[in-house]
């Protein structure tokens, strides 16, 4: 495969993040090594997932009780519908659609925090007065920036994405690692519990990369076709509990294929 294709490349951009990546015409290069970052994304939801899991508990006692490990309750067919449907297409345009805006890229970050910061705070039985204020002034903040940011001429304009985008791209794959905080009871009960995200995290980056070079609607399809493996093993077996020994973690042969089967795709 050319090395304009390949997990290196992936790895270069996630190091520098850059505005505008380009958006690659649909061809047999782009789809293998789309399947081979899919490879790639799996094993390291797996592995990572199993080395962070056992370090919690190695820490913790144990690792809180994950809203995750109740699927098994809803019908196949309602896991299919969240899961490989409503899911992507959702959180790819919440958390990665502004990433290809050349003002959204910009603007898109301070009114995610934006909501996140108003959803904790109505979610954390604070008084309406105090939500509503705590609401008015990101607002205030947002539009300040957004009017800030207008104002620029073109050059200056492009000078901000160009510093500001890589915060844009992380930000963005941290806020949605973060989303997933909330699967686990109790929430961030404890700072080791930020490496409960970490799988999280490094998939959204591959996501953003996703995005970036091919666009949103392959973003939404690459998530689908992660998430329809996820919950193919998860029906299939719960073998790849958190709780599983690291060592068994790291000699699955799942692991292990999806590995071998992403360097060499």
């Amino acid at each position: 495969m050319s090395t304009r294709y390949s997990i290196g490349s992936m790895l270069a951009f996630i190091r520098r993040p850059y505005f505008p990546a380009g958006k690659d015409r649909m061809g047999e290069p782009q789809l293998k090594h789309l399947v081979q970052l899919l490879f790639f994304s799996l094993a390291l939801m797996i592995i990572v997932g199993g080395v962070v899991g056992a370090i919690i508990a190695a820490v913790n006692g144990d690792v809180p009780e994950n809203a995750n490990e109740t699927i098994g309750q809803a019908s196949p067919a309602m896991l299919l519908l969240y899961g490989v449907l409503l899911a992507p297409i959702i959180e790819e345009v919440v958390f990665r659609s502004w990433l290809g805006g050349r003002r959204a890229c910009i603007l898109g970050l301070p009114i995610l925090v934006s909501l996140f910061a108003i959803g904790s705070a109505v979610t954390a039985d604070m008084s309406p007065v105090v939500s509503f204020v705590i609401a008015a002034g990101l607002a205030i903040l947002v539009v300040g920036v957004a009017r800030q940011f207008a104002s620029l001429p073109p050059s200056a304009q492009k000078a901000a994405r160009w510093r500001l985008f890589p915060v844009s791209f992380y930000g963005s794959a941290l806020l949605f690692a973060m989303l997933h905080m909330a699967n686990y009871e109790g929430g961030l009960s404890s700072p080791i519990m930020l490496l409960a995200i970490l799988p999280q995290f490094l998939v959204a980056l591959i996501l953003g990369y996703v995005r970036m070079r091919f666009g949103l609607m392959q973003a939404i399809v690459f998530h689908a076709l992660y998430n329809l493996v996820l919950i193919g093993v998860f029906l299939m077996s719960t073998s790849l509990a958190p709780t599983v020994d690291t060592a068994a973690i790291l000699t699955h042969p799942l692991a292990l294929t999806l590995v071998v089967a992403s360097v060499a795709a």
